[in-house]
């Protein structure tokens, strides 16, 4: 091979490391993807693990994906209080201790202008919280005591 093949190989070769590399930064900077089953149902979710994420959970987004959601998890059992704030869409929410489904609400509406808002939350503690498409928990017979995984 002469110096002009070289050369090339090697600036293709260094194009492509560059190129990897861009690929797997953006990789990790992607969104912390996860799947949640319930029953035999697969949801792809957001995972909402830190107070910045769970803060700011759905709100501004146009849809979500039929099967996906964002799954709050915390640290400690709580009771946290959650509001349709700055959503664009209606939801479910499925409460969760000790992986089983302890409750939810169903079709909760984003909240209007002008309007004060409205909290949900569960009547107990929960370790995790997860925000579906509304009408999601009827179209799938979602109950309480259902298993959940992650």
């Amino acid at each position: 091979m002469n110096s002009k093949n070289i050369s090339l190989v090697s600036g293709l070769i260094f194009v492509a490391l560059i190129a990897l590399a861009f690929l797997y930064a953006a990789n990790l900077k992607g969104e912390n993807i996860n799947y949640v089953f319930i029953n035999h149902y697969k949801i792809k979710v957001e995972l909402a693990d830190t107070p910045q994420k769970r803060g700011q959970g759905l709100s501004g987004r146009q849809s979500l994906c039929e099967n996906c959601g964002m799954l709050f998890v915390f640290q400690e059992p709580t009771i946290p209080n959650f509001w349709m704030r700055d959503m664009n869409f209606p939801l479910d929410i499925i409460w969760i201790k000790d992986s089983a489904v302890i409750g939810f609400e169903e079709n909760l509406l984003p909240l209007k202008d002008g309007t004060s808002p409205v909290y949900y939350h569960p009547n107990e503690s929960i370790t995790a919280a997860l925000e579906l498409n509304a009408s999601w928990i009827k179209n799938h017979q979602i109950k309480v005591g259902d298993i959940v995984k992650f």
